[in-house]
């Protein structure tokens, strides 16, 4: 009879593919020619157990479970399947049965469901240790992350990179949805199956990139490879500070670090996405360190907030074109004599000459300062603390 009964698996398999497909609302979503191939495979294992063939857990993985998971059934649904087919492969063996076959069934029957039930058990078990697996893997790479982000060198064996690029972002409301920005992380991480290490703080949500590459010889290095990589693969706006350590023990230092430069980015209203570095924003930071200066710089330049916000661009601007004045009339679309107008009075209201290199730089640190104190609302950011956007190294 096993003969017979196996030449009618692919019928009994497309019957009840069929049935699945009507009653099971997950089946409807999978694609017919997989769904199709986890059942037969399944009718061909249950019927051999009418005849006291019983597959190995190991055997039921392999011919079964793995190549249902590469077909995107998950086992939870495998089991529903495995279920549903035993019931109705066992009622399509009865509909065509002899008489002959049908005491052969009476027989077998036991065998039959105690098969089904077998195959389920070990799809059961299949996805304990698979579970228990990941939750070791977790606790791992967890007690590794807690590890680097003491300073501390864990065992080798743990980890797959030399050193790991920080990435540090601010825990804002998320703009693309109602998640959050650590919960979008946490969902790319988990999608890509990227080699991140990821831990949530109270107010930041900290990546470490694992990243070979050298550490850059100077501070206008621009992101690695692997850590652009991992900001772009975020795909939403975000603003976030960028460290490669030159060593793991300098991780916790690299954080710090990172943290600075979120909190200098939040202070100076920057809406622009990128990796940003400290050394991008080294005088805002400086600022920000010391309230006091940046409120006493800020008073210089707050008279020449009541001319008008004019006046103030064209003093930004004029401190950004090298004091080119011929050219950066053109460009305002002003009379040169209106822009000597507007920077004799800003010398007269600060006491700052803008022909003297010492005075530029006051004012050019001034406008910093008025900006973090938030006497003026709005104001663009400083030129010289410029986005990271391109890698220069890796």
């Amino acid at each position: 009879m096993v003969e017979h009964t196996l030449s009618n698996a692919q019928a009994i398999a497309a019957s009840t593919v069929e049935w699945l497909r009507k009653n099971l609302d997950k089946c409807r979503q999978l694609e017919p020619g997989a769904l199709h191939a986890s059942v037969h495979r399944i009718v061909a294992m249950i019927v051999q157990s009418l005849f006291e063939t019983k597959y190995t857990e190991c055997e039921i993985e392999n011919a079964l479970v793995r190549p249902a998971l590469n077909d995107g059934i998950s086992r939870t649904l495998l089991r529903a399947i495995c279920k549903a087919t035993a019931s109705q492969t066992w009622a399509a063996l009865s509909d065509r049965a002899n008489e002959a076959e049908k005491e052969l069934l009476v027989k077998g029957a036991a065998a039959f469901f105690s098969g089904s039930h077998h195959i389920q058990d070990a799809i059961n078990r299949g996805e304990r240790k698979a579970q228990s697996g990941a939750e070791d893997s977790s606790v791992r790479r967890r007690e590794l992350t807690l590890a680097l982000l003491r300073g501390e060198r864990p065992d080798a064996g743990g980890m797959n990179s030399a050193t790991y690029a920080v990435i540090v972002v601010g825990k804002h409301p998320c703009v693309a949805g109602d998640a959050s920005v650590a919960d979008h992380i946490r969902h790319v991480h988990e999608k890509t199956g990227a080699d991140w290490l990821v831990v949530e703080q109270q107010d930041v949500v900290v990546l470490l990139v694992p990243d070979g590459s050298p550490h850059p010889a100077t501070a206008h290095a621009g992101p690695t490879a692997a850590a652009q990589a991992a900001f772009d693969a975020l795909r939403i706006p975000l603003v976030a500070g960028y460290v490669l350590p030159e060593m793991l023990t300098d991780i916790p230092a690299a954080v710090r670090e990172a943290r600075e430069t979120v909190a200098t980015v939040a202070a100076l209203g920057r809406v622009r996405p990128g990796l940003y570095r400290l050394d991008d924003l080294l005088i805002e930071a400086m600022l920000l360190r010391s309230r006091d200066l940046a409120h006493r710089l800020a008073t210089k330049v707050a008279p020449v907030v009541d001319l008008g916000e004019q006046v103030v661009e064209t003093l930004e601007a004029f401190l950004e074109s090298d004091c080119e004045r011929r050219e950066l009339a053109r460009r305002l679309y002003i009379h040169p004599n209106t822009l000597n107008y507007r920077l004799r009075r800003v010398q007269e209201l600060t006491g700052l000459s803008v022909s003297s290199p010492r005075d530029l730089g006051i004012l050019k640190t001034a406008l910093v300062a008025l900006r973090i104190t938030g006497t003026r609302t709005g104001m663009a950011p400083a030129g010289h603390a410029v986005e990271v956007r391109q890698s220069n190294v890796g």
